[in-house]
Formats: C-alpha cells, sequence, structure tokens
C-alpha cells in the first residue's frame, strides 16, 4: 500500500525546477474551471445559472479550451525570448473558448487578465505573486504594435459571440500594450470597461488586495475561501461588476498555484 509520502513522490516525480508549457496550460484550465464552482452571488456557480447565454457547462468547456494557447504561449517564451509576438495567441485563446459549446464571451476577461501575468511569470522565472505583478508594467512596455492590434480583434471577436456587433470597433494601433489600455481608459464610459481597463493600466490593484485578503482566510476549503475572496472584494467595491471580481478570482487560483505547485489547493 502506498503511503501519503510515497503516494507524492510518485505524483511528482517529472516536476522540473522550471514550469513547463504543459504546466502553465494545466494551471490555466485549474483556475478557469475551479473559478465558477464557488458560490457567488450575482455570478454562475455549481449551484446555479446566471442566465442562459452563461450556464455553467459553458464556462467549464471554455476554461479547458483555453489551456493550449497559453500552453503555445509559454513555448513560444522559451524559444524565441521576450519581447516576442505574444497576443496573436490572446486572440486564439478567445476563438478557442467557443469550441464545442454554446453561449458567448464567457471568459474574455480571465483571458485579458491572465495574459500579462503568465508573460511576466514566464519571461521572468517568478515564483511569487509579488514578483509576477511587479513586473507586468515593464513587460507590456515591451509588447509590440502588432500585439495591440491582435489584442483588438480578441476584443472583437469577443463583443461578437455575444452578439454584440455595435460593440465592435475600428482598430487602431498603439505603440503597446499598456499604452492601449491607457487609452482604452481614458475614453471609457461604460463602468465596467473603466474597471477593466484600470485593473491592467494600475496594475492589478483589485488581484493585490485579494492576495492579501486570502491570506486572512481560515477556511481549507477552496470553495468557501474564493467565496469569502469575493464577498469581501464586493464590501471593498460594491460599484465592481461582478464578472470583473470573478475574472480576478481565477487569476488568484492560477498564482496560488504558482506559489505551491505541490500542494492540494483542492481539498
Amino acid at each position: 500500500m502506498a503511503t501519503t509520502s510515497r503516494f507524492h513522490n510518485i505524483v511528482w516525480s517529472e516536476l522540473e525546477d522550471r514550469i513547463i508549457p504543459r504546466d502553465v496550460r494545466r494551471y490555466v484550465q485549474i483556475a478557469t474551471v475551479l473559478e465558477p464552482i464557488a458560490e457567488k452571488d450575482g455570478c454562475t456557480t455549481r449551484s446555479k445559472d446566471l442566465c442562459e447565454f452563461q450556464k455553467l457547462e459553458y464556462f467549464l468547456t471554455a476554461g479547458i479550451n483555453i489551456g493550449d494557447a497559453f500552453e503555445d504561449l509559454t513555448r513560444r517564451i522559451y524559444k524565441k525570448r521576450f519581447p516576442c509576438q505574444t497576443y496573436d495567441l490572446c486572440y486564439r485563446a478567445q476563438a478557442d473558448s467557443k469550441k464545442n459549446r454554446s453561449g458567448g464571451r464567457v471568459n474574455q476577461g480571465i483571458i485579458e487578465f491572465l495574459f500579462p501575468l503568465i508573460i511576466s511569470q514566464v519571461s521572468g522565472q517568478c515564483r511569487t505573486v509579488n514578483e509576477i505583478i511587479d513586473r507586468v508594467p515593464t513587460v507590456l512596455k515591451r509588447t509590440t504594435s502588432e500585439d495591440t492590434i491582435n489584442l483588438q480583434r480578441m476584443q472583437n471577436l469577443a463583443f461578437e459571440m455575444s452578439g454584440y456587433y455595435h460593440r465592435t470597433f475600428n482598430v487602431q494601433k498603439d505603440t503597446n500594450i499598456l499604452l492601449y489600455y491607457q487609452r482604452r481608459l481614458e475614453g471609457s464610459e461604460k463602468l465596467s470597461d473603466k474597471y477593466h481597463n484600470n485593473e491592467i493600466v494600475a496594475n492589478y490593484p483589485t488581484l493585490i488586495f485579494m492576495t492579501k485578503i486570502l491570506s486572512h482566510c481560515k477556511s481549507s476549503s477552496l470553495s468557501k475561501s474564493m467565496q469569502y475572496v469575493y464577498d469581501k472584494t464586493r464590501e471593498k467595491e460594491p460599484n465592481m461588476p461582478t464578472g470583473i471580481i470573478a475574472d480576478l478570482i481565477a487569476c488568484l487560483i492560477y498564482l496560488k498555484l504558482i506559489e505551491n505547485r505541490t500542494g492540494k489547493i483542492v481539498k
């Protein structure tokens, strides 16, 4: 009979010191699949669908679907070294998310928020949340004008997936991704756009708050701890759209997997 320590050794026998592309894919898939499970008022959860267009099955399928693009992103950064073109794979992730399912753009925000974090993490071989987030502004300044075009293509595709054809916009080239988000923030009229764009321009203030709140949570249950973080974030930012908070919950789960690669995050 295998003991607990022997199981651990068997399970992690092929673990490499460097986080390999398939690790990133798996972490992304775990994070995006686990995010909608927790009970969160105003969101699709394990017990209820927010609406017919946001069924739990859509979130789970989309979460699995986007993994390939993030694996390819990691492989490209390792092969070509950053800076290199990256946001064509952001577009690919959005397109992949629709495979084998109905529904609309259920995880656009997750894709957009994860992309800078993962580029930062992989290119810098970072292992802590603070290291990853601290590098994001520098990383985004080193992206290309072609990346800004691909990000806008991704956003337009997401609008089309949900039938929001009136929200599509003309693509405008910017110098880098950070300047693009700054421009969009300055022109934002919808509250959701302001919160979305500011989260990246201001370098993830809400996500940083979430990491601090999580450290105060005493529950060992992932679902309950994510519900706790979600509720505390809503208390702090009552006007923030619930979907954006949920998107950042997925990022939080991803970062915790990076920090504790062999830990049992699901108990």
